[in-house]
């Protein structure tokens, strides 16, 4: 490496799957082709962080919070709240184990995805390029964060964890953010969702790119009661979710992320296809007739570009507000935490029979087609580079 070269590091601290992991791959890939040394800094450093080694990139360990449960967020004040914001002492610790992070790989410019208390850390002194989707990318304009579950209030109270955060600031001698959602502030920002799952469309004040990864072509369904399904181990109805997969009337193809292999040895000796690498949406999508998934974004935008209805099960915050975006748009039966395999076996045979959640799909994939494509990856590199010079 050459004393000239320019060091990228990727970030992220908060969420599990691939899809948190995806957006930075292919950001990082395209700076690399372009000279630029990565390093990436991953909350999960096995599954998805394999990805990353795969591709020649160093994974680091990123500090995490200890026992962070977050589930019964509200909003997304709510969140920072239970992961530990609410704790000067705590808050210390963590932007201090950051920065010596931050120490450690020296970086000219940090490109992160949900990553609020590494973004807090890096705030005014290195140049910082955050990457999500909507729920991830809270407008930084925004006075206080707004409810994001129907019909509940947050619980956290944003001022006193505006004061905890300035505290934390003045103490490590750091430019302290006005607001709470400011601590998302940053040199660039790019959001990359549909608009249509867009949790913040309303508020929203800064321009908004397509999904990094690419979104699978609409074309009509193959009719033939195909399933695919992308579930994770950290749910909490896991196996009612599997037995009412296995249990479906249909040809049901998984990737089951996390998984030690004990579950996909069950779910093939019961007639699953399992798939041990992530799927390409853009292939297993189209040849689908239902997805199945948590919600999570990645998934879910994948399929609405693809014309498939879906199931969605979630069980945070995020998902809760994906599904009720999917639910407005008529493309979605949801199943609550506490479901059983009976529920999931008859949602999938519902979505199979009932043609108006497959209309309703179709409609909203017609209209996606026909914007005019946004080439996000380039942009967000393009932009990185200029931060470089």
């Amino acid at each position: 490496m050459s004393t000239g070269t320019k060091t990228v590091l990727l970030i992220n601290e908060l969420g599990a799957g691939y899809g948190h992991v995806a957006p930075l791959l292919r950001v990082g890939t395209a700076l690399a082709e372009r000279g630029v040394r990565i390093v990436c800094a991953m909350a999960d450093i096995v599954r998805p962080g394999l990805l990353l080694r795969r591709a020649g990139f160093p994974v680091l360990q990123a500090p995490k919070w200890p026992g962070a449960r977050t589930e019964e967020a509200k909003s997304y004040g709510d969140m920072l709240a239970l992961l530990g914001f609410d704790s000067v002492p705590a808050l210390m610790l963590m932007t201090g184990a950051w920065q010596d992070l931050f120490d450690l790989v020296d970086p000219d410019l940090i490109v992160a995805n949900h990553s609020p208390t590494a973004a807090l850390t890096a705030r005014g002194s290195i140049p910082l390029a955050l990457i999500g989707n909507g729920f991830e990318m809270p407008p930084a304009s925004l006075p206080a964060f707004p409810p994001l579950k129907s019909g509940a209030e947050p619980v956290a109270d944003e001022p006193k964890l505006l004061e905890i955060v300035s505290e934390v600031q003045r103490h490590r001698g750091r430019e302290i953010p006005q607001t709470l959602p400011a601590i998302l502030a940053a040199d660039y920002r790019a959001v990359c969702v549909l608009p249509e799952l867009d949790p913040y469309a309303e508020q929203r004040d800064e321009p908004i790119l397509d999904p990094l990864d690419p979104l699978p072509p609409y074309r009509p369904a193959p009719n033939d009661r195909s399933v695919f399904a992308y579930i994770g181990i950290e749910h909490p109805d896991l196996y009612e979710i599997v037995d009412g997969l296995a249990a479906a009337d249909a040809k049901v193809i998984c990737h089951v992320r996390g998984d030690p292999g004990t579950i996909g040895a069950s779910l093939t000796a019961r007639g699953v296809t399992v798939l041990t690498d992530p799927a390409d949406l853009t292939e297993v999508l189209p040849a689908s007739d239902v997805a199945v998934g948590y919600a999570s974004a990645g998934i879910s935008q994948a399929a609405l570009a693809a014309g498939r209805p879906q199931l969605a099960l979630p069980y945070d915050l995020e998902k809760e507000g994906t599904a009720s975006a999917l639910d407005r748009l008529g493309v979605v039966l949801t199943l609550e935490v506490g479901l059983t395999a009976e529920q999931v076996t008859g949602a999938i045979d519902t979505l199979l029979a009932d043609g108006r959640y497959a209309s309703h799909a179709a409609v909203c994939a017609q209209s996606i087609l026909a914007r005019s494509p946004v080439d996000a990856l380039e942009t967000i590199v393009t932009e990185c580079l200029g931060r470089l010079d």
